[in-house]
């Protein structure tokens, strides 16, 4: 299954996310995954568009070796996370007319044994691959082996690191996901992928809140924007960061309650896209993380009358507080 959102900006540059599950699901893993390969180039072809970006989901990395030539157009992620469709492989992509103005940091997985030290390692990684985060990082995805136990560890390597590189609460943070998700082998305890917009200006640069919404993630502990919006000549680009079931206080709204949780979950996503003059219709789009695999036919069907258009992956991924049954994050795009 395939489905795609396309945007247009005023000087013409096009922009296309896309979503891929596997045409059979009773195909074994390779053949799944040339099938997401076929499905993805003849779409590319037909519209006429680059692959910038392709992430996949794996329902077991350990042992599902990547051929990485399939995918050798754009910049290529591999997250160990189960997709609830079934599929032993999903893709989101992100294809563009001409190439968009970001660099893809990818599967820095560090070999450390905690993941305090490798959340150490992953930053040292990523400023050596990439350069200094400040401004021109403006999106990271943690995803954490055993994120109930590993968490913590990470969190605090993380506070850390901005706190020396005087990232703090009167400055700013950067756009996040911390979640959960399994690396290839049992030594590494996270996986760091990033977003950088080279030689962007501080100005171009928004930090979205939506106070009445969602509280300041520094109140627990956390080091991290609620979302990040990058404005070219052009477009704009929103990148939400992981958003849960949360409150102004930073209390979980309804316990227990998956699909009251999803809606406020959605409400607070659009609260902080509102913030930035966008709506719930710009997200080009989402990725869904769910605690049990129970829930995933009530959330599907709930989302798909919601947001009926836009792409999106449902993953089997722990959330970073267990209450939390759901998160999600998404990119928006919208003409300047």
């Amino acid at each position: 299954m395939l489905k795609t959102n396309h945007f247009i900006s005023i000087h013409g540059q096009r922009e296309l996310y896309v979503s891929i599950q596997p045409n059979d699901l009773s195909l074994p893993f390779e053949a799944q995954l040339r099938n997401l390969s076929e499905q993805l180039q003849s779409t590319a072809q037909a519209e006429g568009l680059q692959v910038q970006f392709v992430r996949l989901f794996l329902s077991d990395i350990a042992n599902q070796p990547v051929d990485n030539t399939l995918f050798s157009q754009g910049v290529l992620s591999v997250v160990g996370q189960p997709p609830l469709s079934g599929a032993k492989v999903e893709l989101w992509a992100w294809l563009a007319s001409s190439a968009l103005p970001y660099r893809f940091v990818t599967n820095i997985r560090p070999e450390a044994h905690s993941s305090y030290d490798a959340g150490f390692e992953a930053f040292e990684a990523l400023v050596t691959h990439a350069g200094a985060m400040d401004p021109e990082c403006v999106r990271t995805w943690f995803y954490v082996r055993d994120i109930d136990v590993n968490y913590a560890g990470f969190v605090k390597s993380r506070n850390e690191v901005f706190d020396s590189q005087g990232l703090t609460l009167a400055t700013h943070f950067i756009a996040s996901t911390g979640i959960a998700g399994m690396m290839p082998t049992p030594s590494q305890p996270l996986q760091l992928d990033a977003l950088y917009a080279p030689g962007v200006k501080p100005e171009q640069v928004h930090f979205i809140s939506a106070p009445e919404y969602l509280n300041n993630t520094i109140e627990y502990g956390v080091a991290f924007e609620r979302a990040t919006s990058v404005q070219w000549t052009d477009r704009r680009h929103m990148f939400v960061s992981g958003t849960a079931s949360i409150n102004s206080r930073g209390e979980i709204v309804a316990p227990g309650n998956i699909l009251a949780q999803t809606e406020r979950m959605l409400t607070n996503i659009q609260a902080l896209l509102q913030a930035d003059g966008m709506l719930l219709e710009h997200i080009g789009q989402l990725t869904v993380y769910l605690r049990d695999m129970a829930d995933y036919a009530a959330v599907k069907a709930h989302l798909e009358v919601r947001m009926p258009r836009v792409p999106m992956n449902i993953l089997l991924a722990p959330v970073c507080r267990p209450g939390w049954l759901i998160e999600a994050e998404c990119i928006a795009v919208a003409a300047i």
